[in-house]
């Protein structure tokens, strides 16, 4: 892209200083117009997907019940939770 539009825009300059009659000013503009608006467009959707996932998170579960073997049921703050107590947890979800 860059090189497309450097090169429209030295042979525009190139014919413009010559004195002839066909410049490809255009085609350089809209090109890096086009980048500008890309990139300003990719910046915006990072920042509201960013946004959506912090707002996502404040709803996620503060604490977990967990049903032993003997039906007794327990609550753990998932904070403190580890990778060990969430496989287990699992492996009595699938039991």
């Amino acid at each position: 892209m860059v090189l497309g539009a450097g090169a429209a825009s030295a042979s525009s300059l190139i014919s413009w200083a010559t004195g002839e009659q066909e410049y490809y000013f255009e085609a350089p503009a809209t090109i890096v117009t086009f980048l500008l608006i890309g990139g300003f467009l990719e910046e915006w959707a990072r920042v509201s997907a960013l946004s959506a996932i912090n707002r996502l998170s404040e709803f996620s579960a503060r604490q977990s019940i967990v049903i032993g073997d003997d039906d007794q049921e327990d609550q753990l703050d998932v904070a403190s939770l580890t990778a060990w107590s969430l496989r287990w947890v699992m492996e009595l979800m699938l039991l």
